[in-house]
């Protein structure tokens, strides 16, 4: 769902992001509004290298809800192209100066992928804290020790460098529990 508990900002504009799940072609999900409403409507004055204290390329997470208890012992994410990326804006004004080395970039780097018996507000358990290679094209692989819950989340902590996190698809790999 489009709402804080699932996600931590999302950039609207142009953002597909119910598509993340299904493996649409089109799908994407950018970090951007939602964190400071007064930043968001700025833009990032130096896009693509954005100030330290900027919140779009850090602590960034997507959470599920599988409805019943899953099993999960992987995951695989992609990321999207430079043709799929958003419209940015600074102080209302389209940007989309941005070459594919920076877009690249926006994948995200250290991360950690957590699961709650509780709900999505926590407390959350850590299965794997690693660090993603930047990724062109294709697929990556995360595994981990097997564990089951109901609620999952992928807590993006840095990405590579560009001012916004962005992912493709993600798909998860296990079973549905028993209990």
């Amino acid at each position: 769902e489009n709402t804080s508990e699932f996600m931590s900002s999302s950039l609207v504009r142009g953002v597909n992001i119910s598509g993340v799940l299904s493996q649409d072609p089109d799908a994407l999900w950018c970090s951007g509004e939602g964190v400071d409403k007064g930043i968001s409507e700025a833009g990032c004055i130096h896009l693509p290298l954005c100030p330290e204290e900027w919140p779009y390329d850090k602590d960034q997470f997507l959470a599920f809800d599988f409805g019943i208890c899953h099993t999960l012992s992987r995951f695989r994410s992609s990321y999207p192209t430079l043709s799929q990326a958003p419209t940015f804006y600074y102080k209302g004004v389209e940007r989309r100066n941005i070459r594919d080395e920076y877009w690249q970039q926006g994948h995200f780097k250290d991360f950690e992928f957590q699961y709650s018996s509780e709900g999505l507000a926590g407390p959350w358990k850590t299965v794997l804290a690693d660090a993603a290679e930047m990724q062109a094209e294709g697929w990556q692989e995360h595994s981990f020790e097997p564990a089951t819950a109901r609620y999952w989340r992928l807590l993006m902590k840095t990405n590579h460098g560009f001012g916004y996190t962005a992912l493709q698809s993600l798909e998860f790999f296990g079973f549905e529990s028993i209990w």
